[in-house]
């Protein structure tokens, strides 16, 4: 089994937490870049601490219909959500106890004006209120 080399400010594995978001916030202009519309670009890899130039391509991948990035720093993979390193990047830190909620809902659009910090219990009535609205609108046209 391949013994990984700890970084000195993180924990082996941090996935999709604060501390992984503050990692990847380091490497933008270096590994990364952020556009005005939200999209996360791979411009660079590490290898062996070394940077080394890429052709720019996106970086994200989807999972259940959130895009995510990942990415290792020696040889700890590191996972963080687009939506939540996009709004720290254009807006600041998250408030505490808040999440990051898509105005739309559609969870690819990352575009910094479509990105809000509620409260959990406010981004579930959000949804619920606009599948009211959808079902609404659907049943009113049949």
């Amino acid at each position: 089994m391949k013994k990984m080399r700890p970084v000195a400010d993180i924990d082996p594995c941090p996935h999709n937490d604060e501390r992984a978001e503050k990692i990847f916030l380091k490497y933008i202009g270096t590994l990364f870049e952020i556009d005005d519309d939200g999209h996360i670009w791979r411009i660079a890899t590490m290898r062996s601490g070394t940077i080394i130039p890429c052709k720019r391509r996106r970086a994200e991948y989807s999972r259940r219909g959130y895009l995510r990035v990942r990415f290792m720093i020696n040889g700890i993979r590191i996972h963080v959500s687009a939506h939540r390193v996009i709004y720290r990047y254009f807006h600041g830190e998250i408030p505490k106890n808040a999440i990051i909620n898509h105005k739309d809902l559609k969870r690819y659009n990352n575009l910094p004006s479509n990105l809000e910090p509620i409260s959990q219990s406010d981004n579930v009535r959000h949804g619920r209120r606009w599948n009211n609205n959808e079902i609404t609108l659907s049943s009113e046209s049949n």
